[in-house]
Formats: C-alpha cells, sequence, structure tokens
C-alpha cells in the first residue's frame, strides 16, 4: 500500500485529504508543521507521495519544498502543493521549484485520484485497495 504524508496546518484539511486519500486506497500520515514533518523526514523512511499546504506558519509550503528537494529528486518523492490560492505565477514558480502537481482546495477525490495516476510511479486508477 503506497503512503503518503499531508502537511496542513488546517487539522480539518488533513482528515479530510486523509480520508479521500484512504478511499483511493493509499496509507495518510498528518502533520500540522512543517516543522514535525521535516523531523519526522530526516529520522524516518520517506513516504511514496507528499501533500503540502502552501500558506502554513513558521515554515512555509515552498521553503519545506525546497527542503525535500535538497534531499530527494522529483523523481523519487513526488510532492503535490495544496492552496486556496490558483494564481498561475504562483502554480509555475512552485511546478519551477520541484512540485510534481498543484492542487486548489477544496479537493475532489476524482482530482486526487487524477493526481495519484499522474505523479506516483505504480498507482493506477484501478488501485486494489480502492474503495471506489
Amino acid at each position: 500500500m503506497y503512503k503518503a504524508w499531508i502537511i496542513d496546518d488546517d487539522v480539518d484539511m488533513c482528515k479530510a485529504v486523509g480520508l479521500m486519500l484512504v478511499v483511493v486506497g493509499v496509507q495518510a500520515r498528518s502533520f500540522s508543521s512543517g516543522v514535525d514533518a521535516g523531523q519526522a523526514l530526516l529520522s524516518s523512511p520517506p513516504p511514496d507521495i507528499i501533500f503540502l499546504d502552501l500558506n502554513m506558519p513558521k515554515v512555509d509550503g515552498a521553503e519545506f519544498l525546497r527542503f525535500v528537494r535538497s534531499r530527494y529528486p522529483k523523481d523519487k518523492l513526488p510532492v503535490v502543493m495544496l492552496s486556496v490560492e490558483s494564481a498561475e505565477t504562483a502554480v509555475y514558480t512552485l511546478l519551477s521549484a520541484g512540485a510534481n502537481g498543484f492542487l486548489v482546495k477544496p479537493l475532489d477525490v476524482d482530482e486526487l485520484r487524477k493526481t495519484l495516476v499522474k505523479v506516483l510511479p505504480g498507482f493506477n486508477e484501478n488501485n486494489p485497495d480502492s474503495f471506489l
């Protein structure tokens, strides 16, 4: 089973994304800050994919993305940015900085599944662990 980390200071968003991931057959772990996720990334095996909120206190999503990319290349650890912002310049900047994808909040389970198929090697829409 694939493992995903959700990094978002909004606990309700973490729960919502986590439930959607479980529905499509992905195990989810949540972090409410980039600091906590960074410590976990340094001390444990990485997940298969990270869903990362752009706007967070202390360590924002762009800074955490740079931290991840300094340790893992884009093809080894996909990072999908999450934000209520959808300005083309922000999306372009994040994709140029190493994000594998960008999803606008609130998320839709179909969008999430399509993104997983696109950025997570081996994941397919007919995932046997999916509840759909």
